[in-house]
């Protein structure tokens, strides 16, 4: 290899098994297109596609996989970034043919790879990679190679450029940082090639870079999103009926962010089917009563989010346009876009059906009982979406008639309390 490529210079055994062997359970879907040229490439997946081996994803023009692992520990590079070296914690490979040397079998989300195509830079071939989105997360790492990639916007055919991208982190592109990126053909001093010219370079979502900048933190995009559940969506499970959503915007100028609900792409084979997107409503709080109001998002919502600032939203869920079987599962996505034109997210959203059999909401109270029941009657209720909507009598038992008497429920009194009467 070439002399200028450098290498880790600290080994870690590292346990990849839970990787190795996930599978995605239930997920929301969404194709990535990737171009590859002959040669090695960088992508990104801003999504998870766990649920086949790379093998059976990828064409047979794809020869090899590595997958970059950030570590704390890791060397600086001064004239070219790190490239593939087997048996370093901050690579995990996988080689087509090869099981002996590989070390991966599954692609997970929000994670940068390395990939090598067979035939020459003047080759493309487009993969279509079916993923399951998740919530953008980075971690860079001071005095260290970090290979990243970014939520950015792609209108019409074009991105943004990295200067207008990292304004709000500029030290991702200072004069003291270097970047570089991958242009297909054999690695060596034309690949990667470092980027010079930040303010017409094209922050490309689908690609990953090397950068090495005198910083640390989590950047991903100038608008930050958080979420009180802790499995990276708006998951609502089965009983679930709120989700809040933290936005923090970290540029010093206003920003109007818009949502707008997506529906799934239909399931791999291999995995649980999508009955329907959810219903998903945006819950606001009236101060002056007291009370939580609910509007179905059905096209597109904005919110504005002021400089430095950061707003939380409230999203609920109507159970009733869930009308599959019981543990049908519901999914869809939620795009999130802002004023600049700079980020694209896409959020999963998921619900379950859940049952109500044996679920009873409320209180019953029982006046009248005849001391002479040796043998009760029994009363079947019937139960529609958590409340009682009729009573039955059933059975030769009880005392004082002849045949088993209807049962009546009147209309919700003031206190919310009704009346069934025999």
């Amino acid at each position: 290899m070439s002399p200028l490529l450098i290498f880790p210079m600290k080994s870690f055994l590292l346990t990849f098994v839970s990787l190795l062997f996930a599978a995605t359970a239930h997920a929301q879907w969404k194709t990535t297109t990737y171009t590859l040229k002959g040669g090695w490439n960088a992508i990104y997946l801003h999504g998870d596609a766990g649920y086949d081996t790379i093998e059976a994803l990828l064409p047979s023009t794809v020869t090899e996989v590595w997958r970059w692992n950030t570590n704390p520990d890791q060397v600086g590079f001064i004239e070219t970034p790190l490239i593939p070296s087997s048996g370093t914690a901050e690579w995990s490979v996988w080689k087509r043919g090869l099981p002996a040397e590989s070390n991966l079998n599954l692609l997970t989300g929000q994670t940068a790879y390395l990939v090598k195509c067979s035939g020459t830079v003047s080759q493309q071939v487009s993969v279509a990679l079916k993923q399951s989105p998740q919530l953008p997360a980075n971690s860079w790492v001071r005095h260290g190679a970090n290979l990243l990639g970014f939520p950015s916007l792609k209108n019409g055919s074009t991105y943004p450029t990295m200067a207008s991208y990292f304004a709000t982190f500029p030290a991702a592109i200072s004069s003291n940082a270097k970047v570089y990126k991958y242009v297909g053909g054999d690695l060596g001093a034309g690949n990667p090639i470092q980027v010079f010219s930040p303010g017409s370079e094209r922050l490309d979502s689908t690609q990953a870079y090397w950068f090495s900048a005198e910083v640390t933190g989590n950047y991903y995009a100038p608008l930050e999103l958080s979420l009180s559940t802790s499995d990276g969506g708006l998951s609502f499970g089965r009983t679930g009926s709120t989700v809040t959503l933290r936005l923090r915007n970290r540029s010093a100028a206003a920003a109007t962010v818009t949502f707008t609900p997506a529906d799934s792409e239909s399931a791999p084979a291999t995995q649980p089917s999508v009955a329907g997107p959810v219903a998903l409503t945006r819950r606001s709080f009236d101060a002056v009563s007291g009370l939580w109001t609910e509007t179905a998002l059905a096209g597109a919502s904005t919110t504005a989010v002021g400089a430095n600032s950061t707003v939380e939203l409230s999203f609920g869920i109507d159970r009733s346009a869930m009308t599959g079987a019981t543990d049908a599962f519901y999914a869809s996505l939620l795009r999130i876009t802002e004023s600049s034109g700079l980020m694209d997210v896409y959020l999963p959203v998921s619900a379950k059906k859940a049952s109500l059999a044996g679920l009873w909401v409320g209180d019953i109270s029982l006046n009248n009982v005849s001391s002479k029941v040796s043998n009760p009657a029994q009363a079947t209720a019937t139960l529609g979406n958590g409340t009682v909507s009729g009573l039955t009598v059933v059975g030769s038992g009880g005392s004082g008639y002849t045949s088993a008497p209807t049962v009546t429920i009147s209309a919700p009194a003031s206190n919310g309390n009704s009346t069934a009467t025999a």
